[in-house]
This record gives C-alpha cells, sequence and structure tokens, in this order.
C-alpha cells in the first residue's frame, strides 16, 4: 500500500483528523459527507481482521437525530449501528450553525493490530515526504 495515491491521501487525513489517543483502536472524525465515506471506505480496506467499524454521531439538541441517522446510514451504505449522541448547546455556541446539518461522525476501529500498522504507515509516509522536500 506504500505507494498507493488513495492510500497515502488517507494517511494525510488521519494525520489531520484522526483520532491517536487509544492504542488499541484508531479513528476519524469530521462532518463532511465525503470525507467521512472515503475514510470509512479506506478504514473498511484496512481492516484486516473484519473488526466492526464503530458510527459516533454528535448532534446539539437542535438536531434531527432521526434524520441524521438515516443520512449516514444512507450515505455511508452502514450496515453497523449508528450511535447518536445528543448535546446541550452552551454559551457562545447556543444558536450557531454549524459547518454540517447532519452532525459530526467519529468512525473507529478497535483493533491493536491494524493501529499498529497504521502508526508504522504514517511514520514512513512522514519520512518519504520530509525525503522528498529536503
Amino acid at each position: 500500500m506504500k505507494d498507493d495515491h488513495v492510500f497515502r491521501l488517507f494517511l494525510m487525513l488521519y494525520v489531520a483528523e484522526g483520532i491517536r489517543k487509544d492504542r488499541g483502536s484508531f479513528g476519524i472524525t469530521n462532518s463532511d459527507p465525503d470525507i467521512v465515506l472515503f475514510a470509512f471506505r479506506m478504514m473498511k480496506r484496512i481492516n484486516i481482521h473484519h473488526k466492526p467499524v464503530r458510527i459516533d454521531l454528535n448532534l446539539t439538541e437542535t438536531f434531527d437525530a432521526d434524520d441524521a441517522r438515516r443520512f449516514w446510514t444512507k450515505t455511508l451504505r452502514a450496515n453497523e449501528d449508528i450511535h447518536v449522541h445528543l448535546r446541550k448547546e452552551y454559551g457562545s455556541l447556543k444558536g450557531r450553525n454549524w459547518v454540517s446539518r447532519y452532525g459530526i461522525v467519529r468512525l473507529r476501529i478497535y483493533d491493536t493490530y491494524v493501529k499498529t500498522m497504521v502508526d508504522v504507515w504514517i511514520d514512513l509516509f512522514k519520512q518519504d515526504i520530509l525525503a522528498k522536500t529536503a
């Protein structure tokens, strides 16, 4: 996969938007439907153990949760459950017009081996980029 242009784009997305706090999982958070779909497809592609992709949808209480869940299920063509988390709007965020009318999606796979491989691929990717820009 090292020479795969699309895979390298996924690594860049993961470096920018990835969830890296947990050693046993990896994921991406975004609200753009095209970016979320791309990430979902790539995560499925590298998911060699076929672990479920956990889909969390974060919405404020002003969103229509059923509408957002239907949108993401259709967009991702997901068989997985979409876990909806409603949040109250506080302070300066109250009444804000969000970028996505369908909330923020977090995709995550719990697989230590694949997470380790992603970390290795990122290290190799960064070395390659730095060597080409020196």
